[in-house]
């Protein structure tokens, strides 16, 4: 369980750097899916 929270963490701090800097569509997009595969593996 910690592991899943883990990845959450980092994908969510993954997807803030994307939106910070001047980040490509496709690693926008990337970030918008994490939350649903991290739904998924829950």
């Amino acid at each position: 369980m910690t592991y899943v929270i883990i990845l959450e963490l980092f994908f969510r701090v993954a997807r803030f750097f994307a939106d910070f800097l001047m980040a490509p569509d496709a690693i926008k997009n990337f970030a918008a899916d994490t939350p649903l595969l991290i739904f998924l593996f829950k």
